[in-house]
């Protein structure tokens, strides 16, 4: 099980984000948010923010809130970060284009490498979190957003890993 702790500060990101049923986060079947990124990129939504970041620096994020009890819904969010390297822009104007600010508080996250062609990395990833790493650790899932780094294909990181499909980070926090 190979993985990192990251202590991380304040993060914010400009994403388009849609809720979905809490029921499809174990179902293996369901297609929604894979959907969602399909829909996305055919139809060039990100356009408005794609061209804010340079050349080798347009990673996108796949953000999502935890669950809540009492709510039957959780948002997901696909996005770039917004930090130095963001170029100036009109938030009232993407706000408009659907786009909405998604602020991630300072926390302690592991982050796993998922390698794979495809998304089943990442449930294979989940499982290997909740059946191996929280048991063995000392760590408990923490109440904060989690996401997926989907490095751009002209960066430093896609060229030197192809075999990467994202990042995995989860917030945690230590047991008590």
């Amino acid at each position: 099980m190979d993985y990192r702790i990251v202590q991380t500060g304040a993060k914010q990101f400009l994403a388009l984000v849609r809720s979905f049923r809490n029921e499809i986060i174990n179902d293996d079947d369901n297609h929604e948010i894979p959907d969602f990124w399909g829909e996305v990129n055919a139809n060039r939504m990100l356009s408005p923010v794609w061209m804010l970041r340079k050349d080798g620096m347009r990673d996108l994020y796949g953000l999502c809130t935890p669950t809540k009890e009492g709510s039957p819904t959780f948002d997901y969010g696909i996005g770039i970060p917004v930090d130095a390297d963001t170029a100036a822009f009109d938030t009232a104007e993407l706000e408009k284009a659907g786009f909405r600010l998604w602020d991630v508080k300072p926390g302690t996250y592991v982050v796993f490498e998922c390698n794979g062609k495809d998304g089943d990395c990442i449930r294979d990833t989940w499982e290997q979190f909740y059946k191996e790493f929280l048991p063995q650790m000392g760590y408990e899932a923490a109440e904060e957003s989690d996401y997926e780094l989907y490095f751009d294909s002209e960066g430093e990181t896609a060229r030197r890993r192809p075999e990467l499909f994202c990042e995995l980070w989860i917030p945690i926090k230590k047991k008590v």
